[in-house]
């Protein structure tokens, strides 16, 4: 369920407002699956409304990634376990 149907470019793009970052599209990798949604079900028979927007998500996750030290291990998946079951 989501609301919004975005392209993954147009997601990279909000992304890169948000964080400066440069996006660059390889056009030859043009991915022709189409992951298009509809909530209307959803909206109707479950009464869902959706408050969160992708660009509400975007900020969170920033906002999140400014506060966090992501280089600690509990982040890193092969870290965190090396760290849990030390190898005899």
């Amino acid at each position: 369920m989501g609301g919004d149907n975005y392209r993954i470019s147009d997601v990279a793009s909000l992304i890169a407002r948000k964080t400066d970052a440069r996006v660059h599209a390889f056009e030859e990798l043009k991915d022709p699956r189409d992951y298009r949604i509809n909530s209307d079900l959803a909206i109707r028979t479950l009464n869902v409304v959706f408050r969160t927007t992708v660009e509400d998500s975007i900020e969170e996750i920033v906002e999140f990634s400014r506060k966090v030290n992501y280089r600690d291990p509990i982040y890193n998946n092969e870290e965190w376990l090396r760290s849990t079951m030390p190898l005899s």
